[in-house]
């Protein structure tokens, strides 16, 4: 059960000249989560060294994306009934409970026995579970994947060209799934992201996992759909550590993603936010460890290795045959706490 009401969490006046805002808003109310045995929220680095069976997502007082079929008049009222199924993101399924600098490069053997629990590393406490794995290609690089460059630079990424969403959000790109595929659960998914940056900003919002605008998926899912910050070092960082931040904004399958970004993508929209709403990882950028021994289909890219960086280019098959070679990894939850 839950009670919303309809807001304006960005000044409208002060952030955009967009005429187009009439029918799509935001609600904002309180949502409960109840479930005895779940008590471990995931927005708490220590949740991830406890048995996911008693993970919960925390909800609380909530922005939802929604929309209507009239314009919306002021001092009018609507009946708005929600059903929000909110399955683990994948941000949730990353291990968290080492951040930042904390977080280790190893040799491709000991990253993947680390990992999967077979190897005893006292750094990494509580993989002995053997509840993880390393991701595959094609679950870390849709988390990460983003085009801060080809924003920051104005450029055209493969043959699309930035559009100006104006002041304070910068030129934006809607963009397809990295190389159009992302696996979800075993099941293969295409979603599309659009993100926004002002140039020389430290900072990338977008909304990501969105069900794409046309039929490449023959059956799309909105469920995932999360509102992203990165922070990094600099505009156009190449090392350092990068704040990556979601808000689970709800499954609402009509809101356009210019309209959504006008909402969500903007500073007067995250300094509203309480930390507890947010999944928050800290991670290096740099190269990481990928899994390549669990591909769900004939054709799903398998690579050791991806970089996260700040390029939205897909990214070649990294083999490497160096096997003293020392990169980061990010252990995987291998089954869902919830779905």
């Amino acid at each position: 059960m839950a009670s919303f009401l309809c807001l304006m969490p960005v000044d409208y006046k002060k952030t955009s000249s967009y005429g187009g805002i009439v029918n799509e808003t935001l609600l904002f109310g309180k949502v409960d989560v109840t479930n005895a045995e779940r008590t471990n929220f995931t927005y708490d680095y220590s949740t991830y060294t406890k048995d996911p069976k008693t993970w919960v997502p925390y909800m609380g007082n909530r922005y939802m994306l929604a929309s209507f079929s009239d314009e919306l008049k002021k001092g009018s009222s609507y009946n708005v009934t929600l059903r929000i199924m909110r399955p683990i993101l994948p941000f949730e399924r990353l291990w968290a409970y080492k951040q930042g600098n904390a977080i280790l490069k190893k040799v491709r053997t000991d990253a993947e026995s680390i990992a999967e629990g077979t190897k005893i590393d006292n750094n990494y406490p509580s993989l002995n579970n053997k509840l993880y794995r390393l991701p595959k290609y094609s679950e870390f690089i849709p988390v990460f994947n983003n085009p801060k460059l080809q924003i920051d630079k104005n450029e055209k990424l493969g043959n699309t060209s930035p559009f100006n969403a104006g002041e304070g959000y910068g030129p934006c790109f809607t963009m397809g799934s990295h190389r159009d595929y992302v696996d979800l659960n075993g099941k293969q998914r295409k979603f599309d992201n659009w993100f926004c940056s002002v140039q020389g900003s430290r900072v990338l919002y977008g909304i990501m996992y969105m069900k794409p605008v046309d039929n490449r998926d023959p059956n799309p899912t909105n469920n995932y759909k999360v509102a992203v910050r990165m922070t990094f070092p600099t505009a156009r960082a190449t090392s350092g550590n990068v704040k990556v931040e979601a808000y689970y904004v709800g499954p609402n399958y009509n809101l356009s993603f210019n309209v959504a970004g006008y909402y969500l993508c903007h500073e007067d929209f995250w300094k509203r936010l309480d930390k507890k709403d947010i999944i928050e990882r800290t991670i290096p950028l740099g190269y990481y460890w990928l899994n390549t021994k669990n591909a769900t289909s004939a054709y799903e890219l398998k690579s050791e290795s991806a970089e996260f960086r700040l390029n939205g280019i897909s990214q070649d098959v990294q083999n490497t045959r160096n096997k003293r070679a020392s990169y980061y990894f990010l252990p995987w939850l291998k089954t869902p706490a919830w779905q």
